[in-house]
């Protein structure tokens, strides 16, 4: 069957894409660095109020992808923690100064992870040779690669991405994720064949009378996961229909 996942920033976005009827979360925080690991009070109250799978981003900063020794422990742990809360999976990407694959601490990840689902993140973007990268990831044993086929948009993406799933031969799902919403998302689908969508489908919700002198007070707190959009979505999936020859990973 075909998969919407929603990138949930805050609780009330993972309870939204539930109620619209998401198949699955991935929980992160700051939407303005593009996703970081979320706090452990964040990911205890969502995996207590969701009956749906939840893939937590293990990043521990915005910026590259290349981290530091300390930055590397932050994440193993991150993940030992989250694992004790039965969460469903783990979303991650380590590139070296060359923007290439970080094999070794790929797999000390994967190690800790154990039968959790693993996406490899749109870090996969940034590398320089995606086919290499591609059988990299693939033999690292992740189960998904989340990307905008290396453009600013999954919709600018459709010739790349169609072409990884080509590729991929099965042996990987290719998730396209990256500026797709209610509008463009059938399009992306009908001309790569993915069979799993990365969106948040947010909206700005109506901001209040508090007083915001010092400017303390992010736009981004008021941005939640809109449930009418989510519920569009997984009708247009629906009616897409399913697909026999697709592959279906863990949850």
């Amino acid at each position: 069957m075909r998969i919407l996942e929603i990138c949930a920033f805050n609780i009330q976005s993972a309870l939204n894409a539930q109620t619209g009827g998401a198949h699955r979360i991935e929980l992160c925080e700051n939407p303005s660095d593009g996703g970081t690991t979320p706090s452990f009070g964040t990911v205890k109250i969502v995996r207590e109020k969701l009956n749906i799978p939840i893939h937590i981003l293990i990043r521990p900063r915005g910026g590259d992808f290349c981290y530091s020794t300390e930055e590397f422990n932050a994440m193993k742990e991150d993940i030992i923690a989250y694992k004790n809360l039965r969460v469903d999976g783990f979303v991650f990407g380590i590139l070296n100064r060359n923007l290439e694959i970080d094999i070794k601490h790929c797999e000390e990840l994967i190690k800790i992870c154990g039968n959790s689902s693993l996406t490899f993140h749109r870090a996969f973007d940034c590398v320089p040779n995606i086919e290499l990268a591609l059988e990299q990831i693939i033999q690292l044993g992740f189960h998904r690669i989340l990307t905008s086929g290396q453009h600013m948009t999954a919709f600018d993406g459709i010739e790349v991405l169609s072409k990884l799933l080509t590729k991929a031969e099965g042996r990987i799902n290719i998730m396209p994720g990256g500026g797709i919403n209610n509008l463009n998302f059938e399009q992306i689908a009908i001309n790569t064949k993915a069979m799993e969508f990365h969106m948040s489908l947010t909206k700005k919700l109506v901001e209040t009378d508090i007083k915001n002198n010092l400017h303390l007070i992010s736009t981004n707190s008021l941005l939640t996961t809109d449930i009418n959009s989510v519920r569009q979505v997984v009708n247009q999936l629906t009616a897409l229909g399913s697909n026999d020859k697709s592959i279906t990973f863990a949850s």
